[in-house]
């Protein structure tokens, strides 16, 4: 009998329909099912929590059981007329909550949510409320949680004054002490994350202002009070969680961005491995398309096109069946070369409906324009970095960029392409931005040629390390190869996502400009990469690599290299560290950064994650030589 938790109507709150898929883990796929849980230990949530629970000393409810914790609930508050308690658990009918933290002083309740999100009083953009005290939609996950809990804890002690708060990262507070975030200790014991302090800590940060306590009784009242599409918010409530109890489904109509991102999605080949797709039930149930057909690329994948909404209401919902003129002109500013943001979904939208799946699309004449002002030899960075709700040193503030690794290919102009450069600090409570700036500044600084990254996240990294260097010698170099905003600057970063924009699009990518969609896009079409990386010339005197050896990136049985990553195990018990096969994207590489810093885990495992990093990283650099060599060759750019 699954009780509407806060959890589950967090999930109602996106889409009603998501409970009942939620609740049958066992038949239908959940992409979030731990992601949730890897977020949270890359970005520090666990650490926060703990240390929120040392600010606030009380009794810990620590049981899963839901009966024992409503009896241990009750036993606590029976002690003494005030009582701090964490993970208190409250029932009323069909719903259930546990507060992270409740201080209770006679019939006065303050009742705190823990959030690892970062707030800041002199951000406007970041207060929770705006004009004519509307919350702020990036709040409204949050504020909706915390008025859930609110809602029950009423419920179930009527006579009780409930005030309710958020407990966040405060980003304008300061870390008081080195090494704040080593202090902590996490480990997963099944679907439980335990946190420990073993070494203790220390009052300083205690008594910090790292976190912030945040009244938000008046953006509650105003989620409680609203109208719901005709419901008050306790009758929507009572009727998710009678479905909830009832394993029944509450209908929801399909839309664009509840369903784009559906973590109930699953894959062909998870559905023939007896996995059922949600997505599938409500797109099937909604418009009587066939499971064939929502395989087939919907409007929903249009790349970056804010009117998807406008074109389900007139019910066109396959792509093909789409017209090219139903993309609505944007009023955005014309590029200075190349397509506009219109222009490129136009070309997603003809390129579905002339049948054309797998020839790219070029602008020949901006591509090799744009491609002949790079200067040789020609630099592929890529960073691996990590922002942490608790600072690493003394003085840093909440959230700042942490670069611990990059990679570094060169392609020199007679084509020869070489791993050149690689560095990686997983040295447990070392700021490594420094020492990571200087390593980069040795590789590319012998000479002019210019340097290529994917997306504007290398930019922004090594901006966020100039503006707090303490060296001001590496500072100035560091701003010497970024544009600046009044238009100085180097112009010898060069960002190949710019150029995939304005001048290059593969059908196979469906939309997607990731390079992780397209280099087995280019793979798959490109002539040039297929006679090259069929043989295992990778990793040999003729293109040198720091971490494979004799590789060919195209086989019979893949064309993504990234799949082709090894499994990341244990040298001491075999098992996975997560529960994804390898390091093959991003947010995996965060992850395995944080459990350096912060799981207890052997030198074994540590060398393990560093062998894993710097393969997925070179990898990367790699993908974008790869995307260099396909306009070159294959488009003569």
């Amino acid at each position: 009998m699954p009780l509407l938790t806060k959890s589950r109507y967090r999930q109602g709150c996106e889409c009603p329909t998501k409970i009942f898929y939620g609740n049958d883990r066992n038949h239908y796929t959940n992409t979030k099912s731990d992601n949730e849980f890897l977020k949270a230990l890359a970005e520090g949530g666990f650490q926060v929590g703990e240390l929120a629970r040392l600010m606030y000393p009380g009794s810990l409810v620590d049981t899963l059981s839901t009966d024992k914790a409503l009896s241990e609930t009750a036993r606590v508050l029976a002690e003494a007329d005030t009582k701090t308690i964490h993970e208190a658990a409250f029932r009323h009918a069909n719903f259930l909550i546990r507060a992270d933290i409740l201080i209770k002083k006679g019939n006065a309740i303050d009742l705190i949510e823990v959030k690892s999100k970062s707030y800041g009083d002199s951000d406007p953009q970041g207060s929770i409320l705006k004009a004519k005290n509307e919350i702020r939609s990036a709040w409204m996950p949050y504020i909706q949680d915390i008025a859930f809990q609110t809602f029950v804890v009423r419920l179930a002690h009527p006579t009780w004054e409930v005030r309710p708060y958020l407990l966040l990262v405060n980003k304008e507070a300061s870390a008081p002490i080195d090494g704040i975030n080593s202090l902590f200790r996490c480990r997963k014991e099944g679907d439980k994350v335990i946190t420990t302090t073993p070494n203790g800590v220390p009052d300083a940060v205690l008594a910090s202002d790292l976190l912030i306590k945040i009244d938000v009784s008046d953006a509650v009242e105003k989620v409680l009070t609203s109208d719901y599409e005709g419901e008050t918010f306790q009758a929507r409530a009572e009727r998710w969680a009678i479905a909830s109890v009832a394993g029944t489904k509450v209908v929801s109509p399909i839309g664009a961005s509840k369903c784009s991102n559906c973590e109930f999605r699953a894959t062909a080949s998870e559905r023939a491995g007896g996995k059922l797709s949600g997505f599938h039930e409500c797109w099937n149930a909604a418009t009587r398309l066939s499971v064939d057909e929502i395989d087939s690329p919907l409007v929903l994948q249009i790349w970056n096109y804010r009117q998807k909404q406008a074109l389900l209401d007139q019910r066109k919902y396959l792509l093909r069946k789409v017209d090219p003129a139903d993309i609505v002109e944007t009023k955005s500013e014309a590029p200075p070369s190349g397509w506009s943001a219109t222009e490129r979904q136009r070309t997603q939208v003809r390129c579905v409906r002339d049948g054309n799946n797998a020839k790219p699309v070029v602008d020949e004449g901006g591509l090799r324009a744009a491609l002949s002002r790079l200067v040789f030899p020609l630099h592929f960075i890529d960073f691996e970095t990590t922002r942490c709700a608790l600072p690493f040193h003394k003085g840093e503030t909440p959230y700042g960029n942490i670069a611990f690794q990059f990679s570094h290919h060169i392609v020199e102009a007679d084509g020869q392409v070489r791993h050149a450069n690689e560095w990686i600090s997983l040295a447990r409570g070392i700021q490594p931005n420094e020492s990571f700036a200087r390593a980069l500044r040795d590789a590319i600084v012998n000479d002019s040629g210019s340097t290529l990254h994917y997306a504007a996240h290398e930019r922004t990294v090594l901006k966020d390390i100039a503006e707090t260097c303490p060296d001001p010698e590496l500072a100035a170099w560091i701003r010497s190869i970024l544009p600046q905003q009044d238009g100085t600057g180097g112009t010898r970063m060069v960002d190949m996502k710019e150029i995939i924009l304005r001048h290059y699009y593969h059908p196979l990518a469906r939309g997607s400009n990731s390079l992780k969609a397209i280099l087995p896009s280019i793979l798959q079409t490109s002539t040039y990469l297929k006679r090259k990386y069929k043989a295992p010339i990778y990793g040999t005197p003729s293109m040198p690599s720091h971490n494979f050896t004799a590789t060919a990136w195209i086989t019979e049985q893949t064309t993504d290299p990234y799949s082709m990553l090894p499994k990341l195990e244990s040298t001491e018990t075999e098992e996975r560290f997560f529960n994804d096969d390898s390091i093959n994207q991003g947010g995996a590489a965060m992850v395995a950064y944080a459990k350096c810093q912060f799981a207890d885990i052997s030198i074994k495992e540590v060398n393990a994650i560093r062998a894993a990093l710097l393969k997925y990283c070179e990898l990367d650099t790699l993908a974008m030589v790869m995307l260099w060599q396909t306009w070159k060759y294959d488009h003569g750019a």
